[in-house]
């Protein structure tokens, strides 16, 4: 029984370090995540989403539109003291549903995302 006890301990404590370095991965992962600043505006013709992502190219941008959301998601990488800094970026925004989703238009200049989204006619 003792044999057991202390087999079991030993494995108790080799999940546990490896819960922390986990743990300790996620959380530097985290403190680097950001929500981008965004305006949304929207007119009887088109919903806009304009969006500021300062350090970002435009390969690192994931942008999802399906279910009455927009969803935008990617990697900002910027360099202090000559050291690089990966963090990342979510953004999960709701849209009326009188919009044209298939329709929807996406440009990304002078790092702002600005997403159109007309409405239906009629």
């Amino acid at each position: 029984m003792q044999v057991f006890l202390k087999e079991m301990q030993r494995e108790v404590n080799k999940n546990w370090v490896r819960l922390n370095k986990q743990i300790t991965e996620l959380s530097r992962w985290f403190l680097r995540y950001e929500e981008p600043y965004c305006e949304i505006s929207q007119n009887h013709r088109h919903f806009c989403i304009n969006m500021k992502l300062p350090d970002v190219q435009k390969r690192d941008i994931l942008l999802k539109i399906e279910s009455n959301k927009v969803e935008v998601r990617g990697v900002m990488r910027t360099r202090v003291k000559g050291k690089a800094k990966i963090g990342g970026f979510f953004r999960k925004i709701d849209i009326p549903r009188d919009t044209d989703q298939e329709r929807a238009h996406a440009v990304f200049k002078n790092s702002a995302l600005r997403i159109r989204i007309p409405k239906h006619q009629g």
